[in-house]
């Protein structure tokens, strides 16, 4: 699987179909392109975060700003999970 490609390496991962869609305005395209971006992709990485096999995921949005998640921030409790499906 992709995952045991990815792992202990850094790895570049781009959704043209997510970057299109911005540019030509289609948010609601963008919204489910996303949804399905989270459910394909994210969720397994976060679990790879969880049992060890990753350190840290960089998202890199195209909007001058880096975001980091590392394992032991999965583990704040206090804070809600968000997901893609609650933007609006």
């Amino acid at each position: 699987a992709w995952q045991a490609n990815i792992a202990n390496k850094n790895c570049l991962i781009v959704c043209q179909d997510l970057q299109e869609a911005v540019i030509y305005g289609e948010f609601n395209n963008w919204k489910q392109l996303l949804i399905e971006f989270e459910q394909a992709l994210f969720n397994p990485l976060v679990v790879d975060l969880k049992k060890g096999n990753l350190s840290s995921v960089d998202l890199l949005p195209c909007n001058g700003r880096l975001y980091q998640i590392k394992r032991k921030q999965l583990f704040k409790f206090w804070q809600p999970a968000r997901s893609f499906k609650n933007l609006s």
